[in-house]
């Protein structure tokens, strides 16, 4: 429910790499109604199977004036040769396209071929979220 997203946003630090990923991943779900697998790693990152930093993200305008963010996945639970994620923007504070685009401006020392939900850590390495 968003009002669960709502209580998310209050209770998580927007300053914070983990929790800024965290947030963007609950909202791309949410409102994309994603797999958490389609997002997320919980087997050794697979550039074939799993969505890397290098993806193709494209970012526009609807022609009803939003804003939106598009990416391809590679593979999904139905779909074996992967689909889009289409992100609207819903204009509330839990919108994803307004924290997916703070995760990536939040976590912009990633490597490319590192997972796309990865964050920062204190010792500026990176870890997947799993």
């Amino acid at each position: 429910m968003i009002k669960h997203l709502c209580a998310l946003h209050r209770h998580l630090d927007h300053t914070d790499a983990f929790d800024i990923m965290v947030f963007a991943i609950a909202c791309v779900a949410f409102w994309c109604c994603c797999r958490l697998g389609e997002l997320l790693i919980d087997t050794p990152f697979d550039p074939k199977a799993h969505i890397s930093q290098s993806t193709d993200i494209r970012w526009g305008i609807s022609s009803n004036g939003s804003r939106y963010v598009n990416f391809d996945v590679p593979q999904t639970k139905t779909k074996a040769d992967g689909d889009t994620i289409n992100i609207s923007d819903s204009t509330c504070e839990c919108s994803a396209t307004v924290a997916f685009e703070h995760h990536l401006s939040s976590n912009i020392d990633i490597p490319p071929n590192a997972p796309l939900f990865a964050f920062e850590t204190a010792d500026k390495s990176w870890s997947p979220m799993m």
